[in-house]
């Protein structure tokens, strides 16, 4: 990091971004209205000032990899006008502290109307007391609050930052208002999102009719835009291997397996194999007795493990009545519950679960959902919770934790030949989504719960 600026440096990082338009911003739907808000007040300052409102300077975009903030970043620049309003892009890696200082006096003196993007700012702004600090980080982590402090309302550079990490884990002084204070979080596109990307990196592909792109989505929940992209090439790849001239829906379906979701039968032991349709088959059990089949929208299985997806992703997470909540933490029970009941023992493969549920918890504390402990900004403590309250929380969650657990064991308890008969279905069929899930539940003869 004792790398020295030169405005050569930085020339160097400026990238045209005059060509990108909203309708670029595809499968982050939920990000745009936080950004045309922010472009609003970016692109008049002087007449938001007028309305009384102070245009923010520093700006950080937090999420996981490859949801899309860097293309983001871009469109904040070329929606201010992408000819008077330049747009540099450095990594976090390059930054030292002289370059920080220097590009920030050199973008106020030549080009006041700008934007510095920081991609992964985390990499040195971590809270300070972050154990992975060095000496370098935190002298760097030192002159970007001093440089970010030299921002004005209505002149100079705008910096954008991005973190992989939620910012409770950054330093508190770096994500206050007044540096980067305005916040966007980035969450991994839902259903329809992810219909609308695969749409979009399939525009230029010869496809066979027909294909249900609705089931690829289902398929891929939780992946990330860079995810289905790299999903959409591997099927052309498939195509192209077998000496076809246009991708069809196996192809799909079979680089979603390549990508992790399922893997060969033949590298599959029969016995683990079993095991893992059990527990999934709990899982079931527990969704159809609480909510109905419809709750469930794919199982499938791995020679490492299985998955069950469930739930309205329609509906985000903040959103969902605690009753869901509350069901949700007895399905993470359900498939060590169905081991035990079919099996007669479970496995470590629960462990997992606990660990969802545990987290899903915790959620209804920092939520306000519980009165002991009073809620709390878990993000907040991170790694600096005390002992004493690191024990107040694990008491707090004994009980619902419990309470879920011995909810999924009687479920199961009145379900075990259900289970048993799904469990055959997932084993021959390896993935069970739309009518043929439908059909596995209904034959399954699952008996709901009281509630």
């Amino acid at each position: 990091m004792s790398a020295r600026f030169t405005p050569d440096w930085l020339e160097g990082h400026r990238v045209d971004v005059s060509t990108l338009r909203r309708t670029d911003i595809v499968g982050i739907g939920h990000v745009l209205a936080e950004i045309d808000s922010l472009v609003a007040r970016l692109r008049d300052p002087a007449r938001a000032a007028a309305m009384g409102v102070e245009p923010p300077r520093g700006i950080l975009l937090w999420g996981e990899p490859g949801l899309g903030k860097t293309l983001v970043a871009r469109y904040v620049a070329a929606s201010l006008g992408s000819g008077d309003v330049p747009f540099y892009e450095v990594s976090a890696d390059e930054l030292s502290p002289d370059r920080i200082r220097g590009a920030m006096r050199y973008l106020a003196e030549r080009h006041p109307r700008s934007i510095l993007y920081i991609d992964e700012c985390d990499t040195f702004g971590m809270a300070r007391d972050y154990p992975g600090h060095d000496p370098e980080t935190r002298l760097l982590l030192t002159a970007t609050l001093a440089a970010l402090d030299g921002l004005t309302a209505t002149a100079g550079p705008v910096v954008i930052a991005s973190s992989n990490r939620p910012p409770g884990h950054l330093d508190r002084a770096l994500v206050r208002a007044g540096r980067l204070g305005f916040k966007v979080r980035f969450d991994a596109p839902d259903e329809d999102e992810r219909i609308e990307l695969l749409a979009l990196f399939t525009r230029a592909m010869p496809l066979e009719p027909g294909i249900d792109w609705r089931h690829a989505a289902r398929l891929t929940r939780g992946k990330s835009p860079a995810d289905l992209r790299q999903i959409v090439d591997d099927a052309a790849g498939l195509a192209l291997a077998a000496d076809r001239d246009e991708v069809a829906e196996h192809d799909i379906v079979d680089a979603i397996r390549r990508d992790g979701q399922i893997e060969p039968e033949d590298t599959l032991d029969l016995a683990a194999l079993h095991r893992i349709a059990i527990h999934e088959a709990g899982h079931v059990a527990i969704c159809v007795a609480l909510r109905g089949g419809r709750w469930v929208y794919s199982v499938r299985l791995g020679p490492l493990g299985g998955a069950t997806a469930y739930g309205d992703e329609t509906v985000p997470l903040a959103g969902r009545p605690d009753d869901e909540t509350r069901d949700s933490l007895a399905v993470n029970f359900g498939g060590i519950a169905a081991e035990m009941a079919v099996l007669a023992e479970g496995t470590s493969g629960g462990s997992s679960d606990v660990s969802s549920a545990t987290q899903t918890a915790l959620g209804r504390i920092s939520a306000g959902l519980t009165d002991d402990p009073a809620p709390l900004d878990l993000d907040w403590l991170d790694k600096n919770v005390a002992a004493s309250l690191k024990e107040t929380l694990a008491g707090a969650l004994v009980a619902p934790l419990a309470a879920a657990r011995a909810r999924a064991i009687a479920i199961v308890g009145a379900n075990v030949e259900a289970i048993r008969r799904f469990a055959a279905t997932l084993e021959a069929a390896g993935e069970l989504t739309g009518e043929a899930l439908g059909d596995a539940i209904a034959d399954a003869g699952f008996v709901a719960a009281d509630r």
